[in-house]
């Protein structure tokens, strides 16, 4: 794909396989025609999501909360939060929080953003949320634990993974490491695109868990890799237990909105469990779950059938689907075919 310039010039892949890393490459071409590195790193957007749902899944098993208890009888929930919400609801998107939408969350100034939350919500229906979910488990972990969301995260997940350099919640460090920043440099219809351009220092000022993510596809597909180890049953830091987060992707979850791929889809403890309705492998086996991010040039998936992890960044986007969705399917499809199953 990078040497025929489709959809992307430049790309970053990662793949475990039972635990143990068998490539972590990149290929292809940065900003300014620098080369693209396995250390760079790229706003990974909702693909880090899962990630914040199930550090808030922890934290509320740690406190002897249950999944489908009412969250606003454990704390005060923000006022514009779903009545009654759980952590059930909320990891499933199984409330009516769809608004407001992640690009118009990034293009309002931050001091305006307050105001979209607060707009009257005419939503019935669940949906994913891009934006307002996230929100509330950010609250959520700092009205329990004290302390800012993005630190308690490093302290209780990337830190005990060894991936303080390579998941970057830290507007400071953030800042600090820029030349490890690396920005989508094809498909832009505008330029810089806030949505898109990680060098912006708007962006920069704004690196918080719920909004973006700054990581290597080496740290996401570690992150994801664990969330397979513990559904097979082996504790990991940071992370629900095996019979919580098992109890969360077996249940009878009905279908919610997408409005970002404008389907119903199905969603459990924040990642996609339908991979093949959400685009993201045809043949992936059964129980496998993933995420994408930014606009699908972004993705994880792990395959319970091949104990296989894969994390793929295409450095470019487009208007088109057959532009970035295909040839990433196309691209996940031939690495994880590439392993037996079990």
């Amino acid at each position: 794909m990078v040497e025929e310039g489709i959809s992307a010039v430049g790309g970053q892949l990662a793949v475990l396989v039972q635990g143990e890393v068998v490539v972590d490459i990149a290929v292809g071409q940065a900003e300014g025609n620098k080369a693209l590195r396995p250390d760079d790193l790229h706003n990974v957007y909702c693909l880090f999501k899962p990630i914040l749902y199930l550090l808030l899944g922890h934290l509320l098993e740690t406190s002897g909360c249950s999944p489908d208890e009412p969250l606003n009888r454990i704390l005060k929930m923000p006022h514009w939060a779903p009545e009654c919400l759980t952590y059930r609801q909320l990891a499933t998107h199984q409330a009516p929080l769809a608004e407001p939408s992640a690009a118009a969350w990034k293009l309002t100034p931050p001091n305006l953003q307050e105001d979209l939350l607060n707009q009257p919500r005419v939503e019935t229906k669940p949906a994913y949320s891009q934006i307002s979910g996230s929100l509330i488990a950010e609250h959520i972990i700092e009205s329990i634990t004290g302390l800012p969301p993005n630190l308690y995260c490093y302290q209780e997940l990337l830190k005990p993974f060894g991936l303080a350099s390579q998941v970057i919640v830290h507007p400071e460090l953030a800042i600090s490491i820029r030349q490890r920043i690396r920005a989508p440099i094809t498909g832009l219809p505008i330029e810089p695109l806030p949505m898109l351009s990680e060098l912006l220092p708007s962006y920069l000022r704004e690196t918080r868990l719920a909004v973006g993510t700054l990581a290597t596809m080496g740290g996401m597909a570690r992150l994801y890799e664990a969330v397979g180890s513990v559904l097979e049953g082996f504790p990991k830091p940071g992370f629900p237990s095996p019979v919580w987060l098992k109890n969360l992707m077996e249940d009878d979850r009905p279908f919610s909105d997408d409005p970002v791929f404008q389907r119903p889809a199905k969603w459990s403890a924040g990642m996609m469990t339908d991979v093949g309705r959400q685009n993201i492998s045809r043949t992936a086996g059964p129980g496998s779950f993933g995420h994408t991010g930014g606009l699908a040039n972004t993705v994880a998936l792990y395959d319970s059938s091949r104990k296989a992890t894969i994390a793929l960044y295409l450095n470019g986007v487009g208007t088109e689907r057959e532009d970035h969705i295909l040839p990433r399917m196309q691209i996940v499809d031939t690495v994880i075919n590439a392993f037996p199953k079990y």
